[in-house]
């Protein structure tokens, strides 16, 4: 079996037994709605790349700019199941909002530059009382999903998955041990 079938057949163990990288380069997926492959990159890692449409994994790729607010509304109404993928977060905040989980915006906030816009961009999300709401911001505290915060020594990665019958819910893998990492959620 080939690790995009794995995955797809198991996203919850596939997570679990792989530390997922998202090269840089011309394999790179561009940001957006795209059709993905996991490719083996060691005995527990694997690399997320672009595919020929139509071909295994679809979904979304939250790639942010950095020094920015990078703002995905995510895709509903899919046939299949539909993914989302973070990079690596080493740093960065992911925010997850809408006024339901078939209305979904992510953020995936880079404001190395000016780390006072995370706390200023999550009250404003905060403020605007979205009845669905996730969020985890980057810190030197431990990993802690009910306190919304993760050390930005250890990172994590961010899955998201949508199906029509739940809606988009979201699992974080912290990166605290390449090889078997902790899986919390779904939120």
């Amino acid at each position: 079996m080939s690790l995009s079938t794995d995955f797809i057949n198991s996203p919850q163990n596939f997570i679990i037994n792989h530390s997922i990288l998202i090269p840089g380069g011309t394999t790179a997926p561009h940001a957006g709605n795209g059709n993905f492959q996991f490719n083996a990159n060691g005995v527990n890692s694997a690399l997320l790349q672009s595919s020929a449409p139509g071909t295994n994994i679809a979904g979304y790729y939250a790639r942010p700019v950095p020094n920015n607010n990078n703002v995905f509304p995510l895709p509903t109404q899919q046939q299949n199941d539909y993914f989302m993928f973070t990079d690596a977060m080493n740093g960065c905040q992911f925010i997850a909002y809408g006024p339901d989980r078939q209305h979904v915006t992510v953020e995936h906030n880079n404001f190395i530059g000016n780390p006072a816009a995370y706390a200023l961009r999550l009250a404003a999300i905060v403020a605007q009382g979205h009845t669905y709401f996730f969020h985890l911001t980057a810190g030197a505290a431990p990993f802690n999903v009910a306190q919304g915060n993760y050390d930005l020594l250890t990172g994590l990665n961010i899955i998201g998955r949508y199906t029509q019958q739940y809606g988009w819910t979201f699992w974080v893998r912290d990166r605290l041990d390449q090889n078997i990492g902790n899986l919390v959620g779904p939120f």
